[in-house]
């Protein structure tokens, strides 16, 4: 299980998480290229899930462009979900109808 929190606190955003990674009854410590947490220009983001998926991103900053309205719910569902979907499915880890496994947190300036 992992834990990634985010708390937004006087146009601040802070955000955490532990350093646990399981593969079935392996057990790891998370250090380096599969950190949960990543800053990409000026977005912050946190991983949860398969760790593929975060390669996506980490593959891809261009699909974090939101533009000049910055980040939104409506840039989030139109724009960010379909263009990570397509580049994972792309890369053979989602089929076409099938749900990511991943959740991830997105925060720029004082957007959670």
């Amino acid at each position: 299980m992992s834990v990634v929190v985010a708390l937004k606190q006087d146009g601040v955003i802070y955000m955490g998480a532990d350093t646990a990674c399981t593969s079935g009854l392996t057990y790891n410590t998370v250090r380096g290229s599969l950190a949960k947490l990543s800053k990409i220009g000026h977005t912050l983001i946190g991983f949860t899930g398969d760790s593929c998926a975060r390669q996506v991103i980490i593959g891809h900053p261009e699909i974090l462009a939101c533009g000049e309205e910055g980040l939104t719910r409506r840039w989030i569902v139109t724009q960010f979900i379909p263009k990570y979907r397509e580049l994972c499915r792309e890369m053979g880890w989602l089929k076409e109808n099938e749900m990511l496994s991943t959740d991830v947190f997105l925060a720029q300036k004082d957007t959670l």
